[in-house]
């Protein structure tokens, strides 16, 4: 029997690392506990997972969405009040101050990202 080609054994690995991203994508799962569960090591998982995303953004958590603006956006008011913004992400709605922490909103988001 003839031995896989180094190219041969780079595609299996190559699959076999984008099969596990996707699933874990749909698990809901954290990465660490995807990880446990399926016996693999973490660290090699992060590695594939930024190798694909860096690519072309397939199997990550990180999409684009899109953004409607309302005609008159409720920013924009006569300074009376706090003219916040609010934010949705499918059924979920996050309302933001002015004076909002950057870092809060980072993490709300992405906890909506792990949510599927």
């Amino acid at each position: 029997m003839a031995t896989k080609s180094r190219h041969d054994q780079c595609r299996e690995k190559r699959r076999f690392w984008q099969a596990h991203i996707q699933a874990w994508g749909k698990s809901g799962l954290s990465q660490k506990e995807y990880c446990r569960r399926q016996s693999l090591n973490d660290h090699q998982f992060g590695y594939w997972k930024r190798k694909f995303v860096s690519k072309n953004d397939q199997g990550g958590k990180s999409r684009f969405v899109s953004v409607q603006v309302a005609t008159t956006p409720s920013f924009l008011h006569d300074g009376q009040g706090d003219s916040g913004l609010e934010v949705h992400v499918g059924d979920v709605i996050i309302k933001l101050s002015n004076s909002f922490n950057p870092v809060t909103l980072s993490r709300a988001v992405s906890a909506l990202g792990n949510r599927s």
